[in-house]
């Protein structure tokens, strides 16, 4: 009787410590900056001899895959958690720079060598970022659930023509061609280069959005060129979808509903009222989804949606995506996007 007793109360005092080390980590997490955040990637690339100067293509190359390394990280002593809170300002701040000298460019070429985090933002706490992330996802939700009240009084889409400037009305298709879906991901996977632009490293951003955007457009998602303008660069709208040319330039003008994670949950949950399944594992989600299917991940350290892929197939009971930024033609959910440190969101075409 007495060494039950002494067990319960040894194991009572253990989780008890382990309970206080893991709200003392958090409390010390959230207390961190994120410019300690940076010291702390570029201590780690140190410890790999990787000499990859900020702002670089290879910096935002690992930047943009640190997800597929989080065991690694976190194996080798580094604070996962904090580099990712870091990696996902700096490629946020970035893709707000970029999207303001891509409108003063005529051909909308981005130059990078000038950018710099903010004073103010690098001094932002781990806890300021994760606040003003869950800040904006409510007001994206509560946008999603205006929008879909305003969507009930639109019967049709206005679709621009490829192969003019002339506006043509026309009813939405509610095929999807998911065969077609992806023929697109197999040719066009690992190419830099479209007629719908390329929004990866040199252009300071993610081409993630941009990518799925192609995919469902190539399996029967028509464009919705409501809020269109023949402005180069991108136009804040989740109530239009579309990448247009600008005519007389080798410039785009395009919808964030097409580029930015956020604002194309917003057009297909919201303006086109498609299903979405929020998930908490890759095995969950593989029952949910088919080839062309859309899925968005949520950094848990961050508390942000920050990528956008397309579903390639289920394999053996697990799903396989495809994805730009870090190019995958059907890379497996459950090694890249561990549960661990990220939820997911499926939506549904």
């Amino acid at each position: 009787m007495k060494k039950v007793a002494l067990s319960l109360l040894v194991t009572s005092v253990l989780s008890f410590t382990f309970l206080n080390n893991a709200q003392a980590v958090k409390a010390t997490n959230e207390n961190l900056t994120v410019k300690q955040g940076e010291t702390e990637v570029q201590k780690y690339l140190k410890s790999q001899h990787l000499n990859y100067n900020i702002n670089s293509q290879d910096y935002i190359n690992f930047l943009q895959r640190i997800n597929e390394k989080a065991d690694e990280i976190t194996k080798s002593g580094y604070n996962f958690s904090l580099m990712e809170v870091y990696s996902d300002t700096y490629l946020e701040e970035l893709a707000k720079y970029a999207a303001k000298e891509e409108k003063k460019d005529e051909n909308g070429e981005v130059d990078l060598e000038n950018f710099d985090l903010s004073k103010k933002v690098e001094n932002e706490t781990v806890k300021q970022v994760q606040q003003e992330n869950i800040k904006k996802d409510k007001q994206a939700e509560e946008k999603v659930e205006e929008i879909k009240e305003e969507s009930e009084q639109i019967p049709i889409d206005y679709i621009a023509s490829t192969n003019s400037n002339s506006f043509l009305v026309s009813l939405l298709s509610s095929s999807y061609n998911r065969s077609a879906a992806k023929k697109y991901m197999v040719n066009n996977w690992n190419k830099k280069t479209s007629k719908y632009g390329y929004y990866g490293e040199s252009s300071g951003g993610g081409d993630c959005t941009n990518y799925a955007s192609q995919v469902v457009l190539a399996g029967g998602m028509p464009m919705n060129t409501t809020g269109f303008s023949f402005n180069r660069g991108h136009h804040k709208t989740t109530k239009g979808w579309y990448n247009q040319s600008v005519p007389k330039s080798s410039a785009r003008t395009y919808s964030t509903s097409w580029t930015v994670v956020s604002d194309f949950y917003s057009y297909w949950a919201g303006t086109k009222k498609h299903k979405v399944y929020n998930l908490t594992s890759p095995k969950a989600v593989s029952k949910y989804v088919k080839t062309g299917d859309v899925i968005q991940m949520y950094s848990k350290s961050s508390k942000k949606w920050k990528h956008t892929a397309v579903i390639y197939d289920v394999y053996k009971g697990y799903p396989r995506y495809s994805a730009h930024s870090s190019a995958h033609l059907y890379a497996h959910l459950e090694l890249d996007w561990k549960p661990k440190y990220y939820k997911y969101r499926v939506i549904k075409f």
